[in-house]
């Protein structure tokens, strides 16, 4: 009997211990989409490959070119021909808060179902709670001639008059006149800062992929009412006085959707 009541004990400090180491575990991981347990942040397990894939869209809508239509909070009926964009610097910063910038350059052309992506590799292997980048190109870069790759001025995004990069290129029409409206924001100062937090996401591995949405209905909406019936339609100098509240909507559209 006593022997019994002695098993019983060790049985149910097992049992007990493991509970608590369970509990324990629970609190702090999650199982991400690969059957493997991550803390919150994305995690490269040894050097690797993060892609970046952006997709566009008007509010719930996915983007359409002209002729296709959408209606801004301004009440302006406005159609997409063209959207080009630099994403430069993007910088992983880390759990104990140190930043890896990864010195890029990619120019993102919009074109209706082709994807719009970029791989950057050799991310160091550590846990990560933030990425960030810029939209436009950095003062060095801008400053210094025409460069290559990406920011070659055969892709059209250079200013030869001005010897800088167009940041972002957004062109359509608008009105039932249909009125032309073309923003080609640059110049040192005009660059456009993005943070995505990633605490909300468990993965990790060696290859990683971060979606990203651009909302172009915030371009127009928010934080600041854009109205093309009275701010500037034409914007091709970088002191144009319509840039500050331009900026503050372009850094509100680019939203992460996803890590895989």
């Amino acid at each position: 009997m006593k022997k019994i009541v002695s098993i019983l004990s060790i049985m149910c400090l097992a049992f007990t211990i493991t509970s608590c180491i369970k509990d324990k575990d629970d609190s702090t991981t999650t199982t991400g989409t690969t059957g493997t347990s991550y803390d919150s942040g994305i995690t490269f397990t040894a050097p690797g490959k993060l892609t970046f894939a952006f997709d566009h869209s008007f509010g719930s809508q996915a983007l359409a070119l002209a002729p296709h239509s959408y209606i801004t909070a301004a009440n302006d009926t406005v159609k997409v021909t063209q959207l080009s964009y630099y994403i430069s610097n993007v910088t992983l910063t880390s759990i104990n808060g140190n930043k890896v910038n990864l010195g890029n350059y990619n120019l993102i052309g919009y074109l209706a179902g082709t994807p719009s992506t970029f791989e950057l590799n050799n991310i160091p292997a550590g846990r990560y709670t933030s990425i960030s980048y810029t939209v436009g190109v950095d003062s060095v870069a801008n400053s210094t001639g025409v460069h290559t790759g990406d920011l070659d001025p055969s892709h059209g995004m250079y200013w030869e008059w001005s010897t800088g990069y167009v940041f972002i290129r957004l062109k359509g029409r608008f009105s039932s006149q249909n009125t032309a409206y073309s923003f080609d924001i640059g110049g040192d100062g005009n660059t456009m800062a993005v943070t995505h937090g990633l605490t909300a996401y468990n993965m990790g591995g060696t290859m990683l992929r971060a979606n990203v949405n651009v909302d172009l209905a915030r371009v127009f909406n928010s934080p600041n009412v854009y109205d093309l019936k009275t701010d500037a339609i034409d914007i091709h100098s970088s002191g144009a006085p319509s840039i500050p509240k331009l900026k503050a909507n372009i850094s509100n559209a680019f939203m992460i959707t996803g890590i895989q």
